[in-house]
């Protein structure tokens, strides 16, 4: 709870500072606010698993839901934590397939969130509750650097790849543009 309470100074003194809220950073506000109030409301040991697995599981089903944004969750995130911001977006604007490789991993981590949150709340009931805790407590910090570990593996494959391959076979599009075929 302390590291929740670190972590909601942080963001909001950025977020004044900045004048501006980053999507990770909505997203533990939204984890720091689910924790209290199960905590003011109960104080079952497995509803406290339980909780961070449905909290878990929503991130999952808000990260599905941004795939039918401009920009997917994690192209936010990714463009959030970018030393460079506006090489971020000029990547965004200019290559169709760099914006499919985050539909793509925006879609990989909704799933994985969703299969986490899943086995945990399985195992939060059929197991006695220290097994139940030590599992999830090892299995989320698994879960986030394993997708960490290949979302940044998949965009350093892309940058690799041609500079023709990268485009998709498609121009740049122009803000505003509509993609179209190249020739």
């Amino acid at each position: 709870m302390v590291a929740a309470g670190v972590s909601l100074v942080v963001i909001v003194t950025r977020g004044i500072r900045t004048r501006r809220v980053t999507s990770l950073g909505l997203l533990v506000l939204f984890r720091f606010a689910a924790g209290i109030v199960v905590a003011l409301v109960t104080g079952d040991a497995r509803l406290e698993i339980v909780k961070d697995l449905v909290i878990t599981g929503s991130i999952g089903l808000i990260a599905c839901a941004t795939l039918v944004l401009d920009r997917p969750l994690i192209a936010r995130i990714r463009r959030d934590v970018s030393s460079d911001p506006g090489g971020f977006d000029r990547l965004w604007t200019g290559h169709r397939s760099f914006r499919r490789l985050h539909q793509r991993i925006t879609l990989a981590w909704a799933g994985v969130l969703l299969v986490e949150a899943a086995i945990g709340i399985t195992v939060s009931y059929a197991l006695p509750i220290t097994s139940a805790v030590l599992i999830t407590k090892l299995l989320s910090p698994i879960v986030i650097v394993a997708l960490i570990a290949w979302t940044e593996w998949r965009a350093a494959a892309w940058g690799r790849r041609p500079r023709a391959a990268r485009s998709g076979g498609l121009r740049p599009r122009a803000r505003g543009a509509r993609s179209s075929r190249a020739g």
